[in-house]
């Protein structure tokens, strides 16, 4: 008859749920951080409207008296610029400087202090916080590559080890 066998485990084979699930929740707080800093303020730039495919603004892309008279127009002549998004750069300034991250085990919020992306422009179907949540397919796949890569780095950095006795 053989005796009680002893099996250590070490590294990722020797963590329970609760531990993979904390290496998650540092890898979707990373990720959250990494939008926030790398894709958010290219949501406020003509490039970003191309990309996230924003709805035109009334005016964009006309010329003479109906772009002088649109929101575009307006905006253009008084603040000098027409960037989406943006009218005075409060909301712009808010959204990118406060970081507020939340996450958990199974997915990320970055909370935005910008209610003025709340409004819907009246007669209008623009809505801003939608566009201002969108990701591109570019984009998405880097998260996934970051999220994957900051999971794995931490994961090979534990020094989980168990043993489990077979009688």
């Amino acid at each position: 008859m053989i005796g009680k066998i002893v099996v250590e485990y070490a590294g990722p084979i020797a963590m329970g749920k609760r531990e993979i699930g904390k290496h998650k929740k540092r890898a979707f707080y990373h990720i959250g951080k990494y939008w926030h800093e790398h894709f958010l303020p290219k949501h406020f730039t003509h490039a970003g409207a191309r990309e996230y495919h924003y709805e035109k603004r009334k005016g964009q892309g006309e010329t003479g008296k109906k772009f002088k008279r649109s929101y575009t127009g307006k905006k253009h002549r008084v603040l000098g610029h027409t960037l989406p998004l943006v009218y005075s750069g409060e909301t712009r300034q808010r959204a990118t400087q406060t970081q507020i991250i939340k996450a958990n085990s199974k997915r990320v919020r970055v909370v935005l202090r910008a209610n003025k992306l709340n409004f819907i422009p009246a007669g209008g179907s623009i809505n801003m916080l939608q566009e201002i949540r969108s990701v591109s397919d570019a984009e998405n796949k880097v998260l996934q590559d970051e999220f994957n890569k900051h999971f794995q780095m931490t994961i090979e950095r534990t020094n989980a080890k168990k043993k489990k006795v077979i009688r």
